[in-house]
C-alpha cells in the first residue's frame, strides 16, 4: 500500500508546507495529524463498502470515496514514517514509551484498513504514477478561524492547561479514540461540522470542522459523544452525568436538518450538522440506549418488588431444542420484576388493582452493547417455567412466557436456589412480605370453579391439576406482631390473597375486594366441607404451572378459563378435609372467627300477620347455620336447601336479644325472641345464582321482628351453640330454670 501511494507523499508535503512544515511539527501535533487522517479515511472506507454492498450501481460516487478514504489513510502512514525517521529526536522525551505504544497502535489500525481493502478488493492499483484525483484534498493541515481568544475559554470559561511540546499528550486517545481504552467503549466516529453562536450574534457563526466520537464508560447506561478538531483547541463532551455541565438534557435534535444543538453553560451554543446517514445513526444509538434505561427502570404505573443479579440469560426456539445452540446469551446481567399497579379512585379512597407483572433483563454495564429482555405478563397469561440443575449444578430456571412467540424459551441460571425461590414467589405472588403474615396454611381435597352464572353446570379447568394446600396472605395489623384474622383488613384490602398449590401448578386469588363485593356460601345438604366464593370478573389472577411434570397428553388450555375469569363472574369451590381447615380458611378471608357451624334439624321463622293472633310458620327442610365472632360483634348466618323463601340469610346478634330454650319431644329448641333480621334472599321469586351467597360485612337492614326456633336432636347440640353465646344475651330455660341466667 504504501508503495502504491508513495507518489502522493511530496503532494502531501507541498499542502502542508503552506502552512506549516512537518518537521517543524511537535509530537503531539503529528500524532493528532495522523490520527485525525486515518479516522476520516477509514470512514470513507467504510461508507465505500457499505454503498457497494447496497447500491451497486452507483460505482462512480463510491469509486470517488475510495479514492478519498485510500488518500487520507494514505497521508496517515505517510505521518507515521516521518516520525519514525526521526524516533532517535523523541527518545528523550517523557513518556516516549506510551509514545512508541501509541504510534504500533495506530500502525497496527492502519494495517487493519489495508487488509479490509485487499478483502473488499479495494487496494490501489499498481501504478507508480498514477495521477492525484483533481477532487482529492491533499491538505494535510486544517484551516480554524482565528478568533482572538482560546476556543477551550469560549466552551468553558477556563483556560486550558498548557501541554509541553516535548511531553507526549495521552489525552488524544480521549478526544480521537480509535479502540475501547481506559474503561471506556469505543463505538463509531463521523466527520461533522461544528457551528459556534450566541444568541445575540445575529445569525454570525464560526465553523469548525470536526470529529465526533461516540463512547460509552463502562459504570455509564448512556454514551457519550467527544467532539475534537484536528488543532487539539476545540474540545467538547457530552456525557450522561447530571453533574457534568453538558449532558444530553442540553441536547436538542433538529432533524429537519440533520443537527444537533447543544446549549453551553457559557450561554453559546454548538451546532453539529452531520450527513443523513450519520444523523440517523446516532440518534439510533442514542435513542437504544435511552430506550434500555427506560426499560429497567420503574414505570409510571409499577411496583419495584424484586430484583437479582443472575450469573447467565440465554433465550432459545424450543423447549427441546439443543443445549448447544442458542439465539444469544448474556452472563452477569441484572434482573427486575415489576408489579403493574393502576391506582382507582373510589368512594372509600384509592384503591390499588394489580394487573399483572412485568419481567425485565438488562446486561451489564461493563457489556460493550447493552440491551433489555423485556417481558409483559399479563392475568390472563399462564406462567410456564422449570426449575433444575444446570452446569456445574448451578440452578435453573426455563421459562415460556413470551406471549409472542409462544415457542420461545428464556434460559436463566442463578448463583443461588435462594435467588430461583424469590424470584418464582415474587412473580407468582406468593411471597410474604415484611408487612404481611400468612393467616391460613391448610389442606385441601379438591378445587373447582364455575365461569359465567347462567352456566354454573360447566365447570372450568385449570389444567390437570390437584389442588392440595391453600394459604391466606394479608397484611399484619398494624397494632399486632401476629396473624389475628378478628383484627385484619380483608375488605378493602390490597394484600390479601388466596395462593393455591398443586404439585405442579400454581393459583394466586387476589381478593381484593370493595365493600359488599366478598359473598361466600356452605354446603347444605352435600357431603364434605365445602366453602363457595362468588367472585365477580376479575383482572388480578397468577397462574403458573411447571411445564415438567405437565401430562403430555393434557389438552384442558388454562388460558381459556383464564380470559373467561378476566370477562365474566365465577364461583370458586374449595373441599377441605374437615371443619378445622374450613374455618381456618373461611375466617382468613372473611376476618370473622367461625364459633358454630352445625346443620340443626329444624330452623324456622314465626311471622306475625296484621289482625291474625297466630303466626306464620316459614319452615326450612334443610339448613346449615354458623355462628360468626368479630372482635365485639357477633352475627348468626343461616344457609337453606329446598326453603321456597330464600337461600340464605344473616343478621347481627345484639345485645338486647333473648334466647329461650324449649323442650318439645325429643328435640331442645333454641328461640331467639323478637329477633331483628332482613327476609331470607335467594327465594322462587329471586333469580340469579349470587342470590345464594351471603355478604358477612355488610348487611341488610333489619326490618323484621320476629322469633327465629333452631331445633336440635340432643341437648348436646343445643349446647354447642349456646356455649359459645357471651355473658351479656339473656338465656332463658322455660322448663327447667325459669327466668334465672344459665350461665
Amino acid at each position: 500500500f504504501s508503495d502504491r501511494t508513495s507518489h502522493l507523499h511530496n503532494i502531501f508535503r507541498l499542502y502542508a508546507d503552506r502552512l506549516k512544515s512537518i518537521s517543524s511539527a511537535s509530537i503531539n501535533e503529528l500524532i493528532r495529524l495522523a490520527t485525525w487522517w486515518f479516522i476520516h479515511g477509514q470512514i470513507q472506507l467504510n461508507a465505500a463498502i457499505r454503498d457497494i454492498s447496497l447500491v451497486p450501481s452507483q460505482q462512480s460516487e463510491t469509486r470517488f470515496l475510495i479514492q478519498k478514504g485510500e488518500a487520507n489513510i494514505s497521508k496517515a502512514l505517510w505521518i507515521l514514517q516521518e516520525m519514525f525517521s526521526r524516533s532517535s529526536q523523541y527518545c528523550s522525551v517523557e513518556n516516549a514509551t506510551r509514545l512508541r505504544d501509541y504510534q504500533h497502535l495506530l500502525l497496527s489500525k492502519i494495517c487493519g484498513a489495508i487488509n479490509s481493502m485487499i478483502e473488499h478488493g479495494l487496494l490501489p492499483e499498481d501504478n507508480s504514477e498514477a495521477v492525484f484525483s483533481p477532487g482529492n484534498d491533499g491538505s494535510i493541515w486544517v484551516e480554524y478561524p482565528s478568533l482572538g481568544v482560546d476556543m477551550s475559554f469560549l466552551l468553558t470559561w477556563h483556560m486550558p492547561s498548557t501541554v509541553d511540546n516535548d511531553h507526549f499528550d495521552t489525552k488524544v486517545l480521549d478526544h480521537m479514540p480509535l479502540q475501547d481504552f481506559d474503561g471506556k467503549f469505543y463505538y463509531k466516529a463521523l466527520s461533522v461540522d461544528v457551528y459556534l453562536f450566541n444568541e445575540s450574534s445575529n445569525g454570525q457563526q464560526i465553523k469548525y470542522h470536526a470529529l465526533l466520537s461516540v463512547v460509552r464508560a463502562q459504570e455509564d447506561s448512556q454514551i457519550s459523544m467527544v467532539l475534537a478538531s484536528q488543532d487539539g483547541q476545540f474540545n467538547v463532551c457530552v456525557k450522561p452525568e447530571k453533574e457534568l455541565k453538558s449532558t444530553w438534557g442540553n441536547v436538542t435534535w433538529l432533524e429537519n436538518i440533520s443537527s444537533l444543538e447543544v446549549k453551553l453553560s457559557t450561554g453559546f451554543h454548538l451546532q453539529i450538522r452531520c450527513e443523513i446517514s450519520d444523523f440517523e445513526t446516532l440518534n439510533q444509538m442514542y435513542q437504544h440506549y435511552k430506550t434500555a434505561n427506560t426499560l429497567f427502570e420503574r414505570g409510571i404505573e409499577e411496583q419495584l418488588i424484586f430484583q437479582t443479579d443472575i450469573k447467565s440469560v440465554e433465550c432459545r426456539l424450543t423447549i427441546n431444542e439443543n443445549p448447544n445452540r442458542f439465539i444469544d446469551t448474556a452472563y452477569q446481567c441484572r434482573l427486575r420484576l415489576f408489579n403493574r399497579v393502576i391506582i382507582r379512585a373510589e368512594g372509600t379512597g384509592p384503591r390499588k388493582m394489580h394487573r399483572g407483572s412485568r419481567l425485565v433483563i438488562a446486561t451489564p454495564t461493563t457489556s460493550k452493547n447493552l440491551s433489555v429482555l423485556e417481558y409483559d405478563i399479563w392475568p390472563d397469561q399462564v406462567i410456564e417455567y422449570r426449575l433444575f440443575e444446570g452446569k456445574n449444578e448451578q440452578p435453573t430456571i426455563f421459562f415460556r412466557i413470551d406471549r409472542n412467540d409462544p415457542s420461545a424459551v428464556t434460559v436463566l441460571t442463578f448463583s443461588s436456589v435462594e435467588q430461583c425461590n424469590a424470584l418464582l414467589s415474587h412473580l407468582t405472588g406468593s411471597h410474604v412480605a415484611d408487612e404481611e403474615d400468612i393467616f391460613a396454611d391448610v389442606q385441601l381435597n379438591g378445587f373447582s370453579l364455575a365461569v359465567g352464572l347462567e352456566i354454573l353446570g360447566q365447570s372450568g379447568m385449570l389444567g390437570a391439576s390437584s389442588w392440595q394446600r391453600a394459604r391466606i396472605i394479608n397484611s399484619k395489623p398494624w397494632h399486632e406482631s401476629g396473624p389475628n384474622v378478628e383484627s385484619s383488613t380483608t375488605v378493602l384490602s390490597d394484600t390479601l390473597r388466596i395462593i393455591l398449590d398443586s404439585p405442579h401448578a400454581r393459583f394466586t386469588d387476589r381478593l381484593n375486594l370493595s365493600i359488599g363485593e366478598l359473598q361466600i356460601r356452605r354446603n347444605v345438604v352435600a357431603a364434605g366441607h365445602e366453602l363457595h366464593i362468588l367472585r365477580e370478573s376479575q383482572k388480578d389472577i397468577t397462574y403458573s404451572q411447571s411445564v415438567l411434570n405437565m401430562a403430555k397428553e393434557d389438552h384442558n388450555d388454562p388460558t381459556k378459563t383464564l380470559s373467561a375469569l378476566k370477562a365474566q363472574p365465577s364461583v370458586r369451590t374449595f373441599n377441605f378435609p374437615n371443619l378445622f381447615e374450613l374455618h381456618q380458611f373461611q375466617a382468613a378471608i372473611t376476618g370473622f372467627s367461625v364459633l358454630f357451624d352445625s346443620t340443626p334439624a329444624s330452623f324456622s321463622i314465626s311471622r306475625r300477620r296484621l289482625l291474625v293472633l297466630k303466626s306464620k310458620e316459614w319452615k326450612s327442610p334443610h339448613t346449615r347455620i354458623q355462628l360468626l365472632r368479630r372482635k365485639e360483634t357477633f352475627q348468626l348466618v343461616a344457609f337453606f336447601d329446598g326453603f321456597k323463601h330464600g337461600k340464605c340469610m344473616n343478621f347481627i346478634l345484639r345485645k338486647t336479644d333473648s334466647f329461650r330454650m324449649i323442650k318439645s319431644g325429643n328435640r331442645t329448641l333454641v328461640r331467639l325472641v323478637d329477633a331483628k333480621f332482613s327476609l331470607p334472599i335467594g327465594g322462587h321469586r329471586d333469580s340469579g345464582v349470587e342470590q345464594g351467597f351471603v355478604c358477612v360485612d355488610t348487611l341488610e337492614y333489619p326490618s323484621e321482628n320476629d322469633d327465629i326456633t333452631i331445633g336440635f336432636e340432643s341437648y348436646s347440640g343445643k349446647c354447642s351453640l349456646t356455649s359459645f353465646i357471651p355473658i351479656f344475651f339473656f338465656i332463658v330455660d322455660v322448663d327447667a330454670f325459669p327466668l334465672k341466667f344459665l350461665r
